[in-house]
């Protein structure tokens, strides 16, 4: 695991912290939602907080409370949110134990891979509550391709036949 020196204004207090993160993929669940698949990916860690991926909506201010696979809880408050991404800090930072335990069990799995799917699932799932739009049978769309093809052909040949008189 390679460290990332990392420092954050804190706007609470204009402090700034300084804390040594290290760059993790661990599949996790926001207790708060409704949804009980994994819709949490921590994709870096320290201490003190943690950058979380996630479809879910969140703003600045709301608490989370992240669940790891393990079984292990950790209550954060959001520092700031993006589209997909959130930065957090715990209200009580992380014991050594906790944090070794979450670096190690940081899944080696390509995180793209998995936020793709999540990303494209989550599309399917939008998709899926639309109706089909009516489709004309395959024998009447061949028939309106070829018509339209010997149209933009007869028109071609018509402008150049012309072009050529002229």
């Amino acid at each position: 695991m390679e460290g990332i020196a990392y420092s954050m204004q804190d706007p609470a207090n204009g402090t700034r912290r300084y804390a040594s993160r290290n760059r993790v993929f661990l599949r996790a669940q926001n207790e708060a939602s409704q949804d009980q698949s994994p819709s949490i990916i921590i994709r870096n860690l320290s201490k003190t907080g943690c950058l979380i991926e996630t479809l879910e909506p969140l703003t600045t201010g709301d608490e989370i409370k992240v669940s790891l696979a393990d079984g292990r809880s950790f209550t954060a408050n959001v520092v700031w949110a993006d589209q997909l991404e959130a930065g957090c800090s715990f209200k009580r930072s992380l014991s050594r134990a906790d944090y070794a335990a979450a670096l190690l069990a940081s899944d080696p799995q390509r995180p793209e891979a998995l936020m793709i799917a999540n990303y494209a699932a989550g599309v399917e799932q939008e998709l899926a509550g639309l109706t089909d739009y009516p489709r004309w049978p395959r024998p009447v769309r061949v028939a309106v391709l070829a018509g339209l093809s010997m149209a933009f052909w007869a028109t071609v040949t018509w402008a150049t036949v012309t072009s050529l008189i002229l």
